[in-house]
């Protein structure tokens, strides 16, 4: 979690904005926990903490600010945090957004309510579970429901043989980002009673905006059948989706993270790491969407226009590294198509023994896969920006020779160049959107990566 801001000092620093002109107000922590204490402490909490951990702004439109609140006191499931998120509006958008409010159905879980009108701000304030678009975050109300999941989906478990606790249930939140997407980890025990036999367990709910989730389910069911017969790559076994509440539930990967892994110096693990993804990238899937050319040209012009809005100063640096990609983009996302993972960094590597896990197949597509290598070179120096690890060369060197090895061939150096710069341009908007310490600092830092690739 983010670095909690003093009310007191804190400067936006970003140029006004005239439509939203409330938006200095969504970044104070101080002014959140005062709204929120309260509602705390009628049943028995006290907020300890309250810390903006995610942001999405689109200039002159919203603003979604996401606030990590820490407390004294349990609520249901063990839960000692939540996130809450201010949603900030145009005067007119506000006036619509408050009048779908007063006919939605809302979760008013534990007692802690459920969502609050800053109207002098033309903002909404919302607690979770309540989100206006992801309705089956409120799974998380009654237990008991997702018991009668598990029993009647989880073959593992079924009810025949097993006894799922309700009362032993609690939950993570793992990431959640507001109207688009959730994900939970659930934790319980089961036990057959029959032989006295008890064991714990984890499940992921990944729960949707939209439907999505049905195909990302089918996807996954192909991978997970892959990976029973290829040692290379382990995928967690998909549970079920539920189209009317748009969840997906799915089994937990026990290990350690590959982002742990390279910090401890555990190069080796690199090695295997590159032949599961090339494997990966060799399979061939009827059922992946073609990502269009258009996608990524859009996903180009959004970091450039949201630099350009918040950091006007580094305007011209963005607006050269667009131009670069958008004249080099067609030649190298062309011509080449294979299983492209979409999100490939180490944070979704999840490593045990000589197995090495691959998570969150949500932006899987059918397109370049070097656009994958690339992407992971550009969170390992942006790990090393984040003075994380100090051997970024080494484990680039060692990643993409072993994957090289893996293909038996050479990989065109320029292409992984092109896909490493868009994979750091699309994080460039990152230290914002976590609101961290220099946030601006590391912007340019960032762009200047890009232009010494380009250079």
């Amino acid at each position: 979690m983010k670095k909690q801001l003093d009310k007191n000092n804190f400067k936006l620093d970003i140029p006004p904005d005239k439509n939203l002109p409330g938006l200095p107000a969504m970044f104070d922590a101080g002014m959140i926990q005062k709204l929120l204490t309260e509602h705390f402490k009628k049943i028995g909490a006290s907020i300890s903490s309250c810390e903006v951990s995610y942001i999405r702004y689109k200039p002159r439109t919203n603003c979604i600010v996401v606030y990590w609140i820490k407390f004294d006191g349990k609520l249901a499931f063990g839960v000692r945090e939540l996130p809450v998120y201010v949603k900030l509006y145009t005067k007119e958008d506000f006036s619509a957004a408050e009048e779908k409010n007063r006919i939605h159905r809302w979760a008013d879980f534990c007692g802690i309510g459920t969502y609050k009108l800053l109207a002098e701000h033309n903002a909404i304030l919302y607690l979770f579970p309540n989100d206006p678009v992801i309705d089956g975050l409120r799974i998380i109300e009654n237990p008991k429901k997702i018991q009668r999941i598990l029993y009647q989906h989880y073959e593992k478990y079924s009810e025949r043989e097993w006894r799922i606790s309700d009362r032993q249930f609690r939950f993570r939140i793992m990431r959640y980002k507001p109207e688009r997407r959730a994900v939970i980890r659930f934790n319980s025990k089961a036990a057959k009673d029959a032989i006295g036999y008890k064991e714990k367990f984890s499940v992921f709910a990944r729960i949707y905006a939209d439907d999505s989730g049905q195909k990302v389910f089918d996807i996954h069911k192909s991978l997970y059948q892959f990976s029973l017969k290829d040692e290379r790559f382990n995928i967690p076994e998909p549970i079920v989706y539920l189209p009317d509440r748009r969840i997906l539930l799915m089994e937990r990967l026990a290990g350690k993270t590959l982002v742990d892994r390279i910090k401890g110096n555990e190069i080796e693990t690199l090695t295997s790491t590159a032949g599961a993804i090339a494997s990966l990238h060799g399979l061939k899937l009827d059922n992946l969407p073609i990502l269009p050319l258009t996608a990524l040209i859009e996903s180009a012009e959004a970091s450039y226009e949201m630099i350009s809005e918040i950091a006007p100063d580094l305007s011209k640096t963005a607006g050269l590294i667009h131009d670069n990609l958008f004249n080099s983009i067609e030649r190298y996302s062309g011509h080449i198509a294979g299983f492209v993972h979409g999100d490939f960094y180490p944070g979704q590597v999840i490593i045990k023994g000589r197995r090495v896990g691959i998570i969150d197949f949500d932006r899987c597509y059918l397109g370049d896969p070097a656009a994958d290598l690339g992407n992971f070179i550009a969170h390992i120096r942006l790990l090393r920006l984040k003075g994380k690890i100090n051997n970024d060369d080494l484990i680039e060197n060692v990643f993409l020779s072993a994957y090289e090895k893996s293909i038996g061939k050479k990989l065109d150096e320029n292409r992984i160049k092109f896909w490493t710069v868009f994979g750091l341009y699309q994080l460039a908007v990152n230290p914002f959107r976590g609101l961290e310490p220099g946030w601006r600092v590391k912007t340019a830092q960032i762009l200047r990566q890009c232009q010494s690739l380009l250079s």
